[in-house]
């Protein structure tokens, strides 16, 4: 239980420091719409639901 603990921390700060920061790379020069937004939290819930490995059907609670 705790090896799987560490991988999924592990996935997560992996996740927060590379991956959001490349998405974001030069965000400040972006004209922020609702549209925009939506799309890159719609990506980074896609995204951690691939890697933590719950099906889109699922419906996980924090």
């Amino acid at each position: 239980m705790d090896k799987q603990l560490h991988q999924l921390s592990s996935k997560q700060r992996f996740f927060k420091s590379h991956v959001v920061s490349i998405l974001l790379c030069g965000c400040e020069i972006w004209p922020l719409h609702v549209e925009t937004e939506r799309r890159i939290h719609a990506f980074g819930n896609k995204y951690l639901r691939r890697l933590f490995g719950i099906s889109y059907l699922e419906h996980k609670i924090k």
